[in-house]
């Protein structure tokens, strides 16, 4: 799609969800939040299972009694900052966009001399 054809609506394109199903498909970039998110966790008393969480697929960690997937909301924060990374990036391009030509150049205007 050419620059000049982005409109406001293209912001919308990206979402937190979005960005949480890429990661979750790309393995690597899981399992890196997911140990760092355990390593956090194990220092704070959390122990370390072999249950697995049906959505990510990354083992579970239980605190107390409670049994709870860790690497979810990890990977949520994750997503939600890549997301909020590439609206500002869109946001930038859109305003440049939007620019009329004389002033994207830098040039003066007559009412300027």
């Amino acid at each position: 799609q050419p620059l000049n054809s982005y409109s406001s609506n293209s912001l919308g394109i990206v979402n937190t969800n979005s960005e949480e199903r890429a990661i979750l498909n790309q393995y690597s970039m899981k399992k890196h939040i997911a140990a760092r998110q355990f390593a956090k966790d194990l220092r704070k008393g959390h122990e370390l299972t072999v249950t697995i969480c049906l959505r990510c697929q990354m083992p579970m960690m239980v605190h107390g009694d409670e049994l709870k997937c860790v690497s979810c909301p990890a990977i949520h924060e994750k997503a939600k900052k890549i997301a909020d990374q590439k609206r500002r990036v869109l946001s930038t391009i859109q305003r440049q966009i939007d620019l009329p030509a004389d002033v994207e150049d830098g040039a003066e205007s007559k009412d300027d001399l």
